[in-house]
């Protein structure tokens, strides 16, 4: 999800205006990404980004902020190649390391495993599915979970 917000116009900000809002620090710790445009020519770039950041690893939400006295502004700009989709990272964490942990998990006296989404594509459903297999624990389903498989 990309949010475009309005902002206050730029020849206001840090000067009390009325509606002004840090979008960084009231939605930074909530988003993948938060910015605000600073120049209008700029704003392909800033969209491509943005979907580009939603999009990539796990999916999260973006916002851009936009100030008033640029949004009905025209610009010449080159035109974007869009974005080019979802950035893929795979994560690989060494076996050695989930030793201590299966360790634990095997001595336990009431273990329980709970999944969000974490298991939202066919690779890592198969691996939790294997997982259950070995330790013979049926992961719990988060409220987000409910409709898939482990």
């Amino acid at each position: 999800m990309v949010l475009f917000v309005g902002q206050i116009a730029r020849g206001h900000c840090d000067r009390e205006a009325f509606q002004e809002l840090d979008y960084r620090a009231v939605f930074g710790g909530l988003t993948k990404w938060v910015a605000e445009l600073d120049a209008t020519e700029r704003l392909p770039e800033y969209v491509a980004r943005a979907f580009r950041v939603a999009m990539s690893g796990r999916p999260g939400p973006v916002i851009l902020a936009l100030p008033e006295d640029m949004q009905g502004a025209e610009a010449e700009v080159v035109d974007s190649t869009g974005c080019t989709g979802a950035v893929t990272v795979p994560v690989r964490l060494d076996p050695a390391s989930f030793k201590p942990i299966l360790e634990e998990f095997a001595t336990a006296e009431r273990p329980l495993v709970v999944t969000g989404r974490l298991h939202a594509t066919q690779e890592s459903a198969a691996d939790l599915a294997r997982f259950a297999e070995r330790t013979r624990r049926r992961p719990q389903k988060n409220r987000k979970s409910r409709d898939r498989d482990c």
